[in-house]
């Protein structure tokens, strides 16, 4: 291929960019088309009819976020078909009774003939099934540690430390913060959390697994496999503690087993989203955790009736509103 011929294509493709980059920057700012056809399953992949669908689309004109609002309810194949004038992205909720509600985004980057692209594509939409929801030891922790250098066990069913720290008579989990710390510019900070108990232990997970839904995890806690026993996470001035937000974790505690080792009682439950510390605000520091302890020793349902903790004298606002 000579030069003058690779010098016309690289022309072309300059060309096209171009093009493409100015239409998408007047798509963003006036607007195009978009068509989507949503499909509602179930779990199970079972189409669900009748649900409540509702798009709100960005309009950077309007502060609100529902520009242009679509409602309607899903046909008899599960369908809902949105069409109207988007910006650079639309949101959605579905819900229905006996269903956890699922919401979603979708981000439109691409445009031709001033239509985003691609053009009605089907977008599956999973609604998860209202099953067993149960009372559970649940709280959303974020507590001050009372003192440093040493681990302090934390009781999931009282919902606080151990004696003589708190009302706690079981160290479930293991907290120790150590620090040294000069000022926001100058400092080092790192948590452990163990689990002591040589049969207990976590499990990772991520709630990337149901994304989309608000009840984010399995129904139900694995039954083996529980081989993570401590926990280690570090910040400093340099630094800085970056969280995975989608990291989970299911857990196995008060475990008790036979003469041949085998498990005969535990409690099951899981921490949903990451486990965070800070100590730059107290003179020790706090640790940050949401949890759920199913409270029936062998039963491995994970699927949390929100509001309704078994923490006695818990606050309001300390109780989880997700399942």
């Amino acid at each position: 291929m000579n030069k003058k011929l690779i010098a016309v294509i690289m022309l072309a493709m300059t060309c096209n960019i171009f093009a493409a980059s100015k239409e998408l920057a007047k798509a963003m700012r006036h607007g195009a088309k978009a068509k989507l056809t949503f499909k509602v399953v179930d779990d199970d992949g079972v189409v669900v009819s009748n649900a409540d669908f509702k798009a709100n689309f960005y309009d950077p004109r309007n502060v609100r976020m529902s520009g242009w609002d679509k409602e309607g309810k899903t046909n008899t194949n599960g369908i809902f078909v949105v069409q109207d004038k988007a910006y650079d992205d639309m949101r959605y909720t579905v819900q229905k009774n006996g269903y956890y509600k699922s919401h979603g985004r979708r981000i439109f980057r691409e445009v031709k003939d001033r239509k985003w692209q691609p053009w009605n594509p089907t977008v599956e939409v999973v609604l998860r099934k209202i099953k067993n929801p149960i009372p559970m030891y649940a709280k959303k922790v974020w507590c001050i540690i009372p003192t440093l250098n040493k681990f302090i066990g934390y009781d999931l069913e009282k919902g606080d430390w151990v004696q003589p720290y708190g009302e706690g008579a079981v160290a479930d989990l293991n907290f120790r913060i150590k620090k040294r710390y000069v000022d926001i510019r100058n400092f080092d900070s790192s948590l452990d959390m163990i689990l002591t108990n040589c049969v207990d232990g976590l499990q990772e997970t991520s709630l990337k697994d149901f994304s989309g839904s608000v009840f984010r995890l399995l129904r139900e806690a694995p039954r083996n496999n529980y081989a993570i026993t401590n926990l280690y996470i570090s910040e400093s001035s340099t630094n800085y503690f970056n969280p995975n937000k989608d990291q989970s974790y299911y857990f196995r505690t008060r475990s008790e087993t036979n003469e041949y080792g085998e498990i005969t009682s535990a409690l099951y439950g899981k921490i949903r989203s990451y486990i965070s510390f800070d100590v730059r605000r107290d003179k020790t520091g706090r640790i940050g955790f949401t949890y759920y302890l199913n409270p029936t020793p062998n039963d491995r349902n994970l699927e949390f009736k929100p509001k309704e903790s078994l923490i006695k004298g818990i606050d309001r606002g300390d109780i989880p509103y997700k399942p």
